[in-house]
């Protein structure tokens, strides 16, 4: 049986073959990560709109007063709100709500005109 007759991959062949899936999976998992990083800081994001929207909403329907304060959670995200009456019994509320994207500080900030 000559050489030019057998049939097959070489082990050269073999070795770049599984080089290239390892190369393609790892892109993969590296790909993963990113999108799951992406969605934690996505659903920090979401979790602060809900929490200024949620204080506005409580604020709006309060007796009108010059009221403020600071609240902050277990996960480290700190919320500042503030309702004032200006003239023509018009009452300004704000709301910011301050939250960690990795290394960076982020905020959300609501704001709301309502009459008194």
């Amino acid at each position: 049986m000559s050489l030019q007759s057998r049939r097959g991959f070489t082990l050269v062949e073999l070795i770049v073959s599984v080089l290239l899936i390892d190369v393609a999976l790892l892109a993969l998992v590296a790909g993963s990560a990113v999108v799951v990083r992406r969605q934690v800081v996505l659903r920090t994001r979401l979790g602060a709109a809900r929490i200024a929207a949620n204080r506005l909403e409580s604020l709006s329907i309060a007796p009108c007063a010059d009221v403020s304060g600071t609240a902050r959670n277990e996960r480290g995200i700190v919320e500042t709100w503030q309702a004032t009456i200006g003239p023509a019994s018009r009452r300004d509320l704000r709301d910011s709500v301050a939250y960690a994207d990795g290394p960076d500080q982020r905020s959300i900030i609501l704001r709301l005109g309502t009459a008194c």
